[in-house]
């Protein structure tokens, strides 16, 4: 059960990082100042499901790798580590800052800075996510194969 969980928190976050991207892309496009404040607004507060998303699946994560040690497994604790930083302190804080200027009707220099490093951000830690969920992906089949393994009596290749 806590694998699922694990793995449905860690997809959620995928989509909502990739839903804010493509999202904050698509209104920059349009170029409509409602539509980006309503975006943004969005975005804000979406953050309410996604931070507790990446801190399940960092919970989770933490505890089905409880006693287990692998390069793979302290690769994958590294890029949650800076997912977190990520998001702490640069993509939320932008996410405030975007939504504020476009409350204000202010989409000039700081508003197109921000956006770009929001945007820098969120490839950052889509990227990370990314990496993580195949890095789970392959430490389940490795997982799986070692109890098939076990279960047919055969070793285990190092």
């Amino acid at each position: 059960m806590k694998n699922r969980v694990h793995a449905l928190s860690g997809i959620l976050a995928i989509i909502l990082v990739t839903s804010f991207m493509a999202t904050t892309v698509i209104t920059e496009i349009v170029g409509e100042k409602g539509i980006i404040l309503t975006a943004k607004t969005a975005i804000l507060f979406a953050l309410v499901v996604l931070i507790p998303s990446i801190i399940i699946a960092s919970g989770t994560g933490r505890s089905l790798a409880a006693g287990r040690t692998s390069p793979l497994l302290n690769t994958k604790k590294l890029r949650a580590a800076l997912v977190a930083v990520v998001g702490i302190v640069v993509l939320v804080p932008c996410a405030v800052t975007l939504r504020i200027l476009a409350a204000a009707d202010d989409f000039g220099t700081t508003f197109v800075v921000v956006q770009a490093i929001e945007l820098a951000g969120g490839i950052v830690n889509l990227t990370l996510l990314v990496f993580n969920a195949r890095a789970g992906r392959l430490l389940t089949a490795a997982r799986r194969r070692r109890r098939r393994n076990a279960r047919a009596g055969t070793a285990t290749p190092a």
